[in-house]
C-alpha cells in the first residue's frame, strides 16, 4: 500500500510543479517532504529519483534553473544506476533546460543528446520532437543557427 501512496503523492507534485492552474509550491512543499519519508521508508530509488525529479520541475518552473540542477543530476545518476530509462530521459531533458538557463552549454548539449537517445530507443515521438525543439534552442544559444 505504501507504494501506492508514494506513486499517487510523486504524480501530484508533477502536477503541483509545471505552471498549470494546479501549480501549489506551498502544497507541493508538504508532499515533497511526505514523497521522501515514504521513498526512504520503502527504500523505493525509483520513487526517490521521481521525487527528486518532481524537486527540480518546481524550481525550473518557479524560474530558479540553478537550484533545479542539484536535484536533476542525483535523478539522473539513480535513474543511471536502476536502469530506469523513461525517468532518466526525462531528468536529463530536463536537466538540460535548467543547464542553458545558466549557461552550461556542454552539459546542456550533452544531456540532449543522451535524452534524444533515450527517447529515439523508447519510440516516443511526443518527448523526441520536445527534445529536438529544445536542442534547436540550445544550437540558437551557442550560435550554431
Amino acid at each position: 500500500m505504501p507504494e501506492l501512496v508514494l506513486t499517487g503523492l510523486s504524480h501530484q507534485m508533477t502536477v503541483m510543479a509545471i505552471p498549470t492552474a494546479a501549480q501549489d509550491t506551498a502544497r507541493w512543499r508538504a508532499l515533497n517532504e511526505q514523497g521522501l519519508e515514504v521513498a526512504r521508508a520503502l527504500a523505493d530509488g525509483a520513487g526517490e529519483a521521481r521525487v527528486s525529479w518532481n524537486c527540480m520541475l518546481l524550481e525550473m518552473y518557479s524560474g530558479h534553473r540553478a537550484p533545479g540542477i542539484p536535484h536533476g543530476e542525483p535523478c539522473a545518476q539513480l535513474c543511471r544506476q536502476l536502469g530506469l530509462s523513461e525517468q532518466l530521459a526525462y531528468a536529463v531533458q530536463d536537466l538540460a533546460l535548467a543547464y542553458m538557463g545558466v549557461w552550461r552549454l556542454a552539459d546542456a548539449a550533452q544531456a540532449l543528446a543522451d535524452a534524444q537517445t533515450l527517447w529515439r530507443d523508447a519510440g516516443n515521438q511526443a518527448m523526441l520532437v520536445e527534445n529536438l525543439a529544445n536542442s534547436a534552442y540550445h544550437r540558437v544559444l551557442v550560435g550554431a543557427l
